[in-house]
């Protein structure tokens, strides 16, 4: 055999060899909403490696940095990220996080009462509750509007929902961000697939959206988070200070993904 030959041999017998450290994580989702893609509802994935570290350290979008890392881990490949669910996305990176740097995951956190900033810490991600699917779930689902009087069908977000965004805010003008959340109403708009069986194009959505009133707003928002699957990300602890109830949502600090040497 020549040398060749034994470092092709090599190569071929290190790709096929299973990392030891590999975890098949079960979805939220169960793979119910994927079109049969994943049937048994998990995604096996590895260990990040200084390889991605590299990605995490370098400039960019942080959003786009972590799907590339993400992907890269992903050992299943029947399913593209940007057309997973949100919810699963997270659920992964959580999973993520847990086997590549340890469960651990310490952060700061602001009394709202007495103004005390004090260091809170979980065990990712069995220290989030979590929301599976069921039996009866399904997409789209419907509400019905208590003002409008119209049925709205609503679907969940996906990975690529989060790209049309990123690109919709690009578009913006610079002093969009001067009033709110310039991608509220846009954001809004992605989840809804039909009003009263009808279809509508993406400007239609948006201007349907935008011309709700609270209480039809709030029905469409509720729907969506009693029908999302996925963990639930709510913080709730007391302050070391004055006891008072502290709660607030998972922060996402340089310490979920620690990429720098200092």
């Amino acid at each position: 055999m020549t040398d060749k030959a034994k470092v092709t041999e090599t190569k071929e017998v290190k790709e096929t060899v299973p990392d030891i450290n590999q975890v098949d994580v079960e979805l939220p989702s169960l793979g119910k909403f994927y079109d049969g893609r994943l049937p048994e509802g998990k995604v096996t994935i590895r260990p990040i490696k200084v390889s991605e570290e590299k990605l995490l350290a370098g400039g960019g979008s942080r959003m786009k940095l972590v799907d590339k890392v993400l992907e890269r881990c992903m050992l299943t490949k029947t399913l593209p990220l940007r057309d997973m669910l949100i919810s699963d996305k997270f659920w992964l990176m959580l999973n993520l996080r847990s086997i590549s740097y340890g469960g651990d995951y310490m952060f700061m956190l602001k009394c709202n009462n007495c103004s005390m900033e004090f260091r809170h810490s979980i065990t990712l991600p069995t220290g989030l509750q979590l929301k599976r699917a069921t039996d009866s779930d399904k997409e789209p689902f419907d509400v019905k509007l208590p003002i409008a009087n119209k049925t709205v069908s609503l679907r969940f977000l996906r990975g690529v929902d989060e790209e049309e965004i990123e690109r919709y805010l690009k578009q913006l003008p610079r002093n969009a961000t001067d009033e709110g959340d310039p991608a509220y109403v846009y954001r809004l708009s992605r989840f809804i697939v039909k009003v009263d069986g009808k279809e509508l194009d993406p400007l239609e959505k948006m201007n349907f959206c935008d011309g709700l009133i609270g209480q039809d707003s709030l029905a469409i928002r509720r729907a969506i988070a009693e029908n999302e699957t996925g963990p639930i990300l709510t913080i709730r602890t007391q302050c070391p200070g004055c006891k008072a109830d502290v709660e607030t949502s998972l922060p996402l600090t340089n310490e979920f993904f620690p990429a720098s040497v200092a």
